[in-house]
């Protein structure tokens, strides 16, 4: 992500981060949106554990070379899946919260607004205000980052699909209009023909 961009960082489905900060000067070219890049070999390599001892035996060698990586990775097509949150303080935070860590639940409009005591209109406002969009529109958002980030980890369709509350055609019927094309297709354009099995 850009430089000074607020955000906050959800870990579904035992995701592993590798964090690595670049100055703003450094990375001024590299990152021009908050996205997810593909990463090569070579990139997955540079930022394991392991890449700490060559690191430390030759760090201009490791450093030349990982911006090379990432300028590559720049330049090709990456998944942007970053969801606009509300600020902590605001009246749908938690609510909010509350969705991402579970979006395979299904709150009725009605319900959510009797929870937060307000009317189904002003639960509407206070989505669009905060984030952009009304409420069905940003659940859906989450679901389809949190299918992206399960099929990315190579869980099967149909786990996805019961995981987020779907049968799995209605699933992939979901995906395709808000991703633009089949579960097993977005994988196999992410990873390759090879990774296109998942069922």
């Amino acid at each position: 992500m850009p430089p000074s961009v607020g955000h906050r960082l959800y870990v579904p489905y035992g995701a592993v981060l590798r964090e690595m900060c670049i100055p703003p000067e450094l990375s001024r070219d590299l990152v021009q949106t908050v996205r997810i890049p593909r990463c090569s070999g070579v990139l997955t390599s540079l930022l394991s554990e392991s890449a700490n001892q060559a690191l430390a035996r030759s760090p201009s060698a490791v450093a030349g070379l990982l911006f090379d990586e990432l300028d590559v990775s720049s330049r090709e097509a990456g998944w942007g899946i970053a969801i606009d949150l509300p600020s902590p303080r605001s009246r749908i935070a938690r609510l909010c919260d509350a969705m991402i860590l579970d979006p395979g639940r299904d709150p009725r409009p009605d319900t959510l607004s009797v929870r937060m005591s307000v009317s189904v209109r002003t639960l509407h406002r206070l989505f669009e205000d905060e984030v952009g969009v009304g409420a069905g529109r940003w659940r859906r958002d989450v679901q389809a980052g949190a299918a992206t980030c399960a099929l990315a980890l190579g869980t099967p369709v149909s786990v996805i699909a019961r995981d987020l509350g779907f049968t799995q055609s209605a699933f992939s019927t979901f995906f395709k209009s808000r991703i633009g094309g089949s579960p097993n297709r977005w994988v196999a354009n992410q990873f390759g023909p090879a990774a296109e099995s998942t069922k």
